[in-house]
């Protein structure tokens, strides 16, 4: 009797599984890459597969065609009956026979275009063959290309003369890596400059990823220490970073005459991304001499931190991932010319910003028109500029510090009418508005946005403290989310001389009852909330409810949905007794 044995055996991976049509006599299989197949590389070597169906050679006349979307023109790749490969393509084209056939039923094309597919476009490609003695057959399919485009600054939107918002032109990596759009680390002291290319980090800990990246220094009292460094190699054993430019000794320590010491700087080195820098070109050299373009000297900070904005900080439908807050150690010059470039930060295809930029001309900052500029005419005469300009451009670089100086200081005495304005109030003073609007809580304000919401909604909230509207409204102000206030009953409870809540039966117990428990209340929130979330939620009912009132518990809403069972005062629902 024969006997039956059963034994595992390899698993079958399937790919590109399609429909043929029985009455074809031919087709187009195993096509790499597949039809709608998107991030295929730019220089992809196509692979075809052209088959016979029947007991019949193929014709011998196969044909493809390919049209990228760039240019729209159709061009001949491959024409088996005229040569093989047409101009602009090569490749391997064999003819084979299938297992157990007897005739060629079988030809594999792989081939690449000589030059580079266009980044992101569409790739037609239409294949014809025939089967000697039954017919012709075809097949028409396409693909996309990778994205390989390095992004770019494509806006930017002055906030303050320390704050910018930057909007990229594609999605960026949002991250702690240094290809990251919101990479820096910022080195508040312990920074020493080593001539002739040096910048010693103490104690702190580099990365050898950082080469791609620049180094800005501020604080030294030699001004080309001062600005942006291309950093050329990092040393993470003595933590050090070799610029490609020069730079002088400077440890932040000023002597006198007799050797002693004068004064203590602390000089700040911040590796990032970014680069800003005036606009010091040719730009405007045929305009008069008081033209606002031939002021192309401009003080440029440095930038020392990086945030990404909030969804509601953004335009409506607008991409998360391609706004970027850069801040500023010091305030940019008001309208002058500027650039701003971008190193090493990729996008989300991994495309890496090799020095992209954006030229533009910074805000006024609500500067006056009619303020005295000290290089208009009639404070230094035409002649007199024309001849500096003709020069060296001294007269011109003094006055145009001296006027940085008096916009500056207009700018700071402007702001002072809006120090209680939690919208227009300047970001460093927030806190003190804060404190002396009495916040009253302690959980930390992680940006400038929720402490701005936070100083909007404290006046109206000391007027509804003890409600349970005030409490929500703060909520809703500080995290956007509508939650429910209600009274807290033990599930399936039976409160003692209350007919209204729960029903008598087998399984009911008495629920809870005294002064303590018939002033306990739950919150229920609409959604899954963060531990940061939950701080908020606790510190403001507390603090806002009535004295005799008491938070028992914050019920999270894991599903997600909006229906909760529950019982509200002069409503009859679920299991409630008219």
């Amino acid at each position: 009797m024969a006997k039956r044995i059963t034994a595992p055996t390899g698993a079958f991976y399937v790919d590109n599984l399609e429909y043929i049509n029985p009455a074809d006599r031919g087709a187009v299989i195993n096509c790499i890459p597949g039809g709608g197949e998107t991030d295929v590389a730019k220089d992809v070597a196509i692979y075809l597969h052209l088959v016979s169906f029947e007991n019949a050679a193929l014709g011998g006349d196969a044909r493809v065609y390919i049209t990228p979307s760039s240019t729209g023109v159709q061009t001949l790749a491959y024409d088996q009956g005229a040569g093989g490969f047409q101009a602009g393509f090569s490749g391997i084209a064999t003819v084979r026979q299938s297992p157990g056939a007897v005739v060629d039923d079988e030809l594999v094309l792989v081939f690449q275009r000589s030059t580079s597919f266009a980044s992101l476009e569409t790739v037609l490609l239409e294949v014809y063959g025939s089967v000697q003695g039954f017919g012709s057959f075809s097949s028409t399919y396409g693909f996309t290309i990778e994205d390989y485009t390095a992004p770019s600054i494509f806006e930017v939107l002055w906030l303050t003369p320390k704050k910018v918002r930057v909007k990229f032109s594609e999605d960026m990596e949002m991250g702690t890596d240094p290809d990251s759009a919101l990479f820096y680390r910022n080195y508040n002291g312990g920074v020493e400059l080593i001539a002739p290319n040096k910048i010693k980090l103490q104690g702190a800990e580099l990365s050898s990823l950082w080469s791609s990246l620049r180094v800005g220094v501020a604080g030294s009292a030699y001004p080309q220490n001062n600005g942006y460094h291309e950093i050329a190699s990092v040393d993470t054993t003595n933590s050090e970073l070799t610029v490609s430019s020069a730079i002088l000794d400077d440890d932040g320590i000023d002597l006198n005459e007799a050797g002693i010491i004068a004064d203590r700087r602390t000089l700040i080195a911040v590796v990032s991304p970014y680069v800003l820098s005036p606009r010091l070109s040719d730009e405007g050299a045929t305009d008069p001499p008081q033209s606002a373009s031939r002021i192309q000297c401009a003080y440029c900070p440095i930038v020392v931190a990086t945030s990404q904005p909030a969804a509601e900080e953004l335009p409506s439908g607008a991409s998360l991932l391609q706004y970027v807050y850069l801040d500023l150690h010091d305030d940019i010059s008001r309208s002058r010319l500027y650039r701003l470039a971008g190193y090493g930060a990729q996008d989300v295809w991994d495309n890496a910003m090799s020095g992209e930029y954006l030229d533009f001309q910074a805000p006024s900052f609500q500067l006056p028109s009619n303020r005295v500029g000290l290089w208009s005419v009639g404070i230094i005469p035409g002649s007199d500029q024309e001849e500096d300009l003709g020069d060296e451009g001294q007269l011109r670089r003094m006055a145009v510090v001296l006027q940085d100086v008096l916009d500056l200081l207009w700018h700071k005495a402007y702001q002072v009418q809006f120090v209680e304005d939690p919208f227009r109030c300047p970001a460093h003073l927030l806190d003190y508005l804060l404190y002396d609007l009495g916040n009253p809580f302690r959980f930390p304000l992680e940006t400038e946005l929720i402490k701005r919401k936070l100083a909007a909604a404290l006046h109206g909230f000391y007027q509804k403290v003890g409600t349970k509207q005030g409490i929500k409204n703060m909520i809703f102000t500080l995290l956007g989310m509508q939650i429910t206030i209600q009274a807290y009953v033990t599930e399936g409870g039976w409160l003692l001389g209350d007919a209204t809540y729960g029903l008598l039966g087998d399984t009911t117990y008495l629920g809870p009852s005294g002064t303590f428990a018939k002033n306990c209340y739950e919150i229920l929130t609409p959604r899954v909330i963060t531990a940061a979330e939950l701080r908020i939620i606790r510190d403001v009912a507390t603090w806002a409810d009535p004295p005799n009132m008491h938070l028992v518990r914050i019920i999270e809403n894991v599903a997600g949905g909006t229906e909760y069972d529950t019982t509200d005062l002069d409503l009859s629902a679920g299991n409630v007794s008219p």
